[in-house]
């Protein structure tokens, strides 16, 4: 048979591809090449160009297309293939970055409870035990009536993250709300301080002032990880 004029299938395609059969009938959906009626891909017009052929098999009775060889050295095919490439790596970069930057939140928010345990506080881990659901509160230590509520941020100041007042105005509230949920801490005549925590210092000029206007609410130390990690 003629080169050029030989045709391959979908399968062969994803194939050569390293792509699946849905994969590929995706892309060319995606390219207009190909558009799905009923149960089946047929072939726009656009595809007819690009040397597709329908065909039916009436075993199974299945409609299929097959495309010349050509196919395989299309380059808008190819750009398109090496830019999902592209997209779903990043995907997968900006994923790992997201599970690296929680396990070393995760790291030195115990590194915090052990700090504040060694210094006979009773701790819960609140971050930990509700997971994202902390209400911008990481962990609670009381010890006789004094209870502080943490929050903890092993951020990196390379990357111009700074704790301004805005996240302290939000830890603030945050912690209001959920003592309005939690009235005990009320009824205890418990003495409440908010405590923000950065493994190193970030406090921007915001977030300072704004620290001297509530000095009896809240305070905001540096206290290192011992292992120098940093998050995000």
């Amino acid at each position: 048979m003629n080169q050029e004029n030989k045709t391959i299938t979908i399968k062969i395609i994803g194939k050569h591809f390293k792509k699946t059969s849905r994969e590929i009938n995706k892309i060319l959906n995606e390219l207009n090449w190909i558009e799905k009626k009923d149960r089946w891909w047929i072939l726009t017009e656009i595809g007819k160009e690009k040397g597709g052929k329908e065909l039916y098999n009436p075993k199974n009775k299945t409609k299929y297309t097959i495309w010349n060889t050509k196919i395989l050295g299309d380059t808008e095919l190819i750009d398109k293939i090496n830019n999902l490439s592209k997209n779903n790596n990043n995907l997968n970069k900006q994923k790992m970055n997201k599970e690296e930057k929680k396990e070393k939140g995760a790291e030195y928010e115990k590194h915090i409870a052990n700090f504040f345990r060694e210094q006979g506080y009773t701790i819960a881990e609140h971050g930990k035990d509700n997971e994202v659901k902390d209400n911008g509160i990481d962990i609670i230590a009381k010890k006789e009536k004094y209870i502080l509520f943490i929050q903890c941020k092993n951020w990196n100041p390379k990357k111009g993250n700074k704790i301004r007042d805005k996240e302290l105005k939000i830890t603030m509230q945050d912690v209001q709300d959920y003592m309005e949920k939690h009235p005990l801490y009320k009824m205890g005549n418990y003495k409440t301080k908010i405590i923000y925590i950065t493994s190193e210092n970030i406090l921007h000029g915001s977030g300072y002032h704004y620290l001297q206007n509530h000095k009896e609410k809240i305070e905001y130390h540096v206290i290192p990880m011992d292992n120098s990690q940093r998050g995000n």
